[in-house]
């Protein structure tokens, strides 16, 4: 199935995340993709729902679907909040969160690859 061009462009904002770094560090995949969007501070229903799907099926996800990243904690929520608030950077491969937020992203790519 190809892309559609929404679906393309998410892809783009997924490669820039990936190529060039996010572009706030202290913001999740979503937040990352919004700002490359110019899609100002919310996402649109139409990306969160892709954003959403391509989580769904990411093998190391939480059970939150607005909070993926987490999965051994019962609290991602309150794990991404935790960086968010301290002003910890999200994305440090050096740290167990930041290196399962550079795994999701490579699985969304990797999602998206396939429908090319």
């Amino acid at each position: 199935m190809a892309m559609s061009e929404l679906h393309q462009q998410i892809h783009a904002a997924l490669l820039t995340i990936k190529e060039s770094g996010p572009k706030d560090e202290y913001l999740g995949i979503c937040g990352n993709v919004s700002q490359i969007m110019d899609l100002h501070c919310d996402l649109d229903d139409d990306v969160e729902h892709i954003l959403t799907e391509l989580f769904s099926d990411w093998p190391d996800k939480s059970f939150s679907t607005a909070y993926p990243i987490g999965n051994w904690t019962n609290k991602p929520s309150k794990l991404f909040w935790h960086f968010h608030g301290s002003r910890k950077p999200m994305w440090d491969r050096q740290t167990k969160y930041g290196a399962a937020r550079w795994a999701l992203l490579e699985h969304c790519l990797n999602k998206l690859n396939q429908r090319e």
